[in-house]
């Protein structure tokens, strides 16, 4: 079986674990309960596709995050210098 291990790292992540942890004092996950988890592996080339196309998206969040960033510098030097 092939996997992609940054299509399945997402895959995990949207499928929110936390939810199937058990126990009070020490929650964890046990085998039984993750035994009912059923994951959908798309092909390979699905896979990647998916990756490529999450990686594109996390660049734009990346330079869009950076002209917030910039954004609330140039703001706080304006108000240094005139407040």
């Amino acid at each position: 079986m092939n996997l992609d291990i940054i299509w399945l790292y997402h895959t995990l992540v949207i499928m929110d674990l936390n939810k199937y942890k058990t126990g009070v004092a020490q929650p964890g996950l046990s085998v039984k309960n993750l035994n009912v988890v059923d994951i959908k592996i798309p092909s390979i080339k699905t896979q990647k596709e998916i990756v490529s196309q999450i990686e594109k998206l996390e660049l734009e969040i990346s330079k869009s995050q950076k002209i917030v960033n910039e954004a609330s510098d140039k703001k706080q030097a304006i108000l240094r210098k005139y407040l």
